[in-house]
């Protein structure tokens, strides 16, 4: 398996910069690091981040997400040039938060550009780019909350170097054991009509329940609904819902599981996207998806410990699933997790 390799850009606002590494494993490449500058633009307030030359390289996608407990809405955008021809592209991503359209004049499309398939939450990169830069957009941004803590990352995954996989397995040890006391909740408790969609704010619940938030799974589903995509699975709107609550964090492209026991081991569970197919992950509660949210929130030899959402009762929510499956479905796929922790860890 190519594993992934990931370099992270985090712009911080009233957060200790020492303390941010707590946050990043330490074989991610943190390629920028530096207080979160707004800029005025006939747009609106605006916040810019030109991808190093190096880092573009087989650079295969880019994932942002900004979290502050201000009340704005946001929206991201990648200008880019290719490399095969000049002319410089945008590709938008739906807007994050409640707010009148963001964009130039409001009119501002989301969807893909030449060689760059925009979804939901990230930018595909289908062709070498020459130049790029990822530029935020916010309603109200510079004037909202000044002084409130406030995080902006950008991960961006490439293509591993060839030979790489193998030496992280041949130099990587497991924890032979650990377990984080995360709280259980099944998300399929809950009204059928919603039942099946809500595994990402379900995950983001236990977690706020891990650290002490009082808060409920049904304001936590109402804080996270992406009323552009319909859906309660938006990762930037599901970190952009948990900093109301006094936490602070941050999407990232996992390179491996040995990132994840960086955190297990500083005490922060992790929740992950996955996708499978039936045979691809026994002890499942489902047999297949095609993009669902777990909480890993241990470590047992070849196994690693989580919390699933979609089992049918809370009794039955902690599982533990080997380690292979884990980087099948996990790794080998979307690769993301969300990484958050109490703010004032970071102040």
């Amino acid at each position: 398996m190519a594993r992934t390799r990931t370099s992270l850009a985090l712009a911080y606002q009233a957060l200790d910069p020492d303390a941010l590494r707590f946050l990043v494993p330490d074989s991610v490449d943190v390629a920028d690091l530096a207080p979160l500058a707004w800029r005025s633009s006939e747009d609106g307030p605006t916040w810019t981040w030109r991808l190093p030359a190096r880092l573009l390289a087989g650079l295969e996608e880019v994932l942002p997400c900004c979290c502050s407990p201000a009340a704005c809405a946001y929206r991201f955008a990648l200008e880019y040039e290719l490399d095969e021809a000049p002319g410089l592209h945008t590709a938008w991503l739906d807007a994050v938060g409640q707010a009148p359209t963001l964009g130039p004049a409001g009119r501002a499309p989301s969807g893909s550009a030449p060689g760059v398939r925009a979804e939901i939450d990230l930018w595909r990169i289908h062709r070498p780019l020459r130049r790029a830069t990822v530029r935020l957009l916010a309603a109200g941004g510079a004037d909202a909350a000044p002084a409130a803590p406030a995080l902006v990352a950008v991960s961006l995954r490439r293509t591993a170097e060839p030979g790489a996989a193998g030496r992280a397995r041949e130099n990587s040890g497991t924890v032979p054991r650990l377990l984080l006391d995360v709280p259980v909740r099944s998300q399929m408790r809950l009204d059928p009509a919603v039942a099946n969609r809500v595994c990402s704010p379900t995950c983001l619940y236990m977690l706020l329940q891990h650290y002490g938030v009082p808060v409920t799974l049904e304001q936590v589903i109402d804080e996270v609904y992406h009323a552009p995509s319909g859906v309660y699975g938006v990762w930037p709107a599901n970190i952009q819902a948990a900093a109301r609550h006094g936490t602070t964090g941050l999407l990232l492209h996992f390179p491996d599981l040995e990132s994840l026991e960086w955190l297990l081991c500083r005490g922060v569970p992790v929740i992950a996207s996955i996708r499978f197919e039936t045979g691809e992950l026994p002890g499942a509660p489902i047999a297949r998806s095609s993009g669902h949210l777990i909480l890993l929130c241990g470590s047992e030899g070849d196994h690693l410990v989580v919390n699933d959402p979609a089992a049918p009762d809370d009794h039955s929510v902690r599982r533990a699933y080997h380690r292979r499956d884990i980087e099948r479905v996990w790794l080998e796929r979307a690769a993301v997790g969300y990484v958050l922790v109490p703010t004032r860890r970071l102040c």
